[in-house]
C-alpha cells in the first residue's frame, strides 16, 4: 500500500514512481514464480536497453506438499547512458545483477559460468559491472578468527560447512 492507503501491486515499480527512478525486473520464471531481479536507475542515468537470461543450475528443494522444486534463478542487465542536461550521452556502460543460490556452492559455480557465457550478449559488448547478491563467502575477506567464529555459527546451525567461493574465483578470474 502507499502512503494514502492504496494497493500497488507492484512493489518495485511503486518505489522506482515513489523515487523518481527508471527500473526493469526480469522474472526467474515468469508465469510460474513472482520473485526475479531488478535495476533501479537514479537521476542523471538513462536505460537505453535492457535483457535478461535464465541462469543454469539451482538447488533441488523438496515442498510442504513433498513435491521437488528447483529454486531457478536469472540476470537482468541494462544499457545506460549518462543523462546531460535531457540529453542521453554517447558514452555507454552495462549493469548485470543476479541472485546466486543461496544452498549449493555447485549451483552458484554452474550458475557464475552461465553470467561469464551470456555476459557478452547482456552487456552488448559494453564495459559492464556485475552488481547482486552471489551468496557466496571469499575466504581473504576475513580474518582467521571471523572465519573460524562464521564456521562455528554454521555448526551451531546444522549448516553447511563455509567453502572458499569457486564461484567468486571465477567471476574475479573473467574479470
Amino acid at each position: 500500500r502507499d502512503p494514502e492507503g492504496a494497493e500497488r501491486a507492484d512493489a518495485v515499480e511503486a518505489l522506482a514512481q515513489d523515487l523518481g527512478m527508471e527500473f526493469r525486473f526480469a522474472h526467474a520464471t515468469p508465469g510460474v514464480e513472482t520473485y526475479g531481479n531488478a535495476l533501479l536507475v537514479g537521476r542523471g542515468v538513462r536505460i537505453c536497453g535492457s535483457s535478461s537470461v535464465h541462469l543454469d543450475g539451482g538447488s533441488v528443494v523438496r515442498t510442504p506438499a513433498g513435491l521437488q522444486k528447483r529454486i531457478v534463478r536469472g540476470c537482468v542487465a541494462a544499457e545506460l547512458a549518462l543523462d546531460i542536461d535531457g540529453r542521453v550521452g554517447e558514452e555507454r556502460f552495462a549493469v548485470l545483477a543476479t541472485h546466486l543460490d543461496h544452498l549449493s556452492e555447485a549451483e552458484r559455480l554452474l550458475q557464475a559460468r552461465c553470467i561469464l557465457d551470456h555476459a557478452p550478449e547482456l552487456s552488448r559488448g559494453l564495459p559492464h559491472l556485475l552488481v547482486g547478491d552471489l551468496n557466496a563467502m571469499k575466504r581473504g575477506d576475513y580474518t582467521d578468527a571471523e572465519w573460524a567464529a562464521l564456521q562455528q555459527r554454521n555448526e551451531r546451525h546444522g549448516w553447511a560447512p563455509l567453502e572458499d567461493s569457486a564461484a567468486v574465483a571465477a567471476l574475479e578470474a573473467a574479470g
